[in-house]
């Protein structure tokens, strides 16, 4: 039983438990409703969970956030009888408190990756210098392809080098259909970071890889039955130039896929802050084809002389090892890339 105790110092007299006055009653079922008093089972079942002398849950005001990691708690729960007004604002609190949990633990994924940079924090200008260089340097790098293709196909003379020119065209006309997919995909990617809105970034990062996927396979279509009146625009003086520009162009085009794909990663890892990797794959990739140019054009080994159809041979296996750096550090990548399938 329970009595009136002494006045405290505010003047008012709260309810005491008389000494002595316990006693049992036989009942069928009980309904707890006992004011306004947290549940004991909370605390004693939640391990770690602190709580003051009067069984309230022990939390920060700003945020709600218990002794417990993770777990946040507001309203008479935390302070005893007390307003809607206050277990509003305590639910307004909590959530600001559970929203910084989830916006810290993307930062730290974020910074687990070395070769990534965080757009939404720090100063603006040593973050974009970060991402634009490696950028740019990847540029040049691409632009080095077909220079070294040049480079070894002059040695073999001017028809050579007017068939791969000739050919070249309409891959340089194809980095500008793949822009579709890849600057989609990196925009959307990046805007949906930005909100921290992950799993839709997931499906804009699919649907740029499905668009890629098509947009490839289109444009080697239509080339490879186009072949003779593309060429034949240029109006080639001789019959062997025409004939090694079309090999040249069935072999680059044919195989597009593998240069849409680059692209179309390149902006992904742009889009999650990380441009060091697509510079570095491209450079593998620069690397193999500055290798296998000579040995392919001119019959180095067990290889015959294939010219023309070498240096394409080489770009095309170089863009393949590009593609396989990409996918397979794209499969390790924790922030994005990994949990992005190519239809599911």
């Amino acid at each position: 039983k329970m009595e009136l105790g002494e006045p405290d110092a505010s003047g008012r007299r709260r309810p005491v438990e008389v000494e002595g006055s316990d006693y049992v009653m036989e009942v069928d079922t009980v309904i707890m409703s006992l004011g306004t008093s947290p549940n004991p089972l909370i605390s004693s079942t939640t391990e770690g969970l602190e709580i003051n002398k009067r069984k309230c849950i022990v939390a920060e005001a700003e945020t709600g956030q218990t002794s417990r990691p993770g777990v946040f708690a507001g309203g008479d729960a935390v302070t005893g009888a007390a307003t809607v007004i206050l277990a509003m604002e305590a639910g307004k609190h909590g959530a600001k408190g559970i929203d910084d949990i989830g916006r810290k633990d993307e930062s730290e994924d974020m910074k687990k990756e070395s070769h990534h940079i965080d757009l939404l924090n720090g100063h603006i200008f040593p973050s974009l210098t970060g991402l634009a260089l490696p950028i740019m340097a990847t540029s040049l790098v691409q632009t080095a392809y077909n220079l070294t293709d040049m480079a070894w196909i002059g040695r073999v003379g001017s028809h050579a080098v007017t068939a791969v020119g000739a050919a070249g065209m309409y891959t340089w006309f194809s980095s500008g259909i793949v822009m579709l997919a890849k600057m989609g995909g990196q925009v959307k990617v990046a805007h949906s970071l930005g909100k921290q809105q992950r799993e839709e970034a997931r499906v804009y990062g699919r649907g740029a890889l499905q668009l890629t996927v098509l947009l490839a396979l289109a444009f080697a279509l239509i080339v490879n039955l186009c072949a003779d009146p593309l060429i034949g625009f240029f109006r080639l003086e001789s019959a062997g130039t025409a004939q090694a520009a079309k090999v040249y162009l069935r072999i680059t085009c044919g195989l597009i896929l593998f240069p849409f794909l680059n692209q179309t990663l390149t902006g992904l890892f742009t889009a999650v802050g990380d441009s060091k990797t697509p510079f570095l794959a491209n450079c593998i990739g620069l690397a193999m084809n500055m290798i296998l140019d000579p040995i392919l054009i001119f019959g180095i080994g067990p290889f015959p002389r294939m010219e023309a159809a070498g240096a394409a041979l080489a770009t095309v296996s170089a863009q393949m090892t590009v593609t396989l750096v990409l996918t397979i550090r794209a499969s390790r990548e924790s922030v994005l890339l990994h949990k992005i399938g190519l239809w599911k």
